[in-house]
């Protein structure tokens, strides 16, 4: 995966990669000092899939027309 842009939002530094025909976009935590990757560097990216949404899925809350909307997810009905 490549660094394509970084910016920073409050405390989380966001990182947009791209690789092997993937866009990634992520979300560090950020505390003063903490080395950061430059737009190009080549990096390893990993998540875990229940943190993971595909763009543009048919998925309920894609219908949902709320001002807020909070998932709750149980790690246990996970396929494995």
């Amino acid at each position: 995966m490549r660094v394509e842009d970084r910016a920073f939002s409050g405390s989380l530094l966001k990182y947009r990669l791209a690789g092997a025909g993937l866009r990634l976009h992520a979300a560090v935590p950020y505390v003063n000092g903490t080395p950061l990757f430059e737009i190009g560097d080549q990096v390893t990216a990993g998540w875990e899939p229940l943190q993971a949404v595909v763009d543009g899925a048919d998925l309920p809350a894609a219908r949902v027309e709320a001002e807020r909307v909070v998932w709750l997810v149980d790690r246990e009905a996970a396929p494995r």
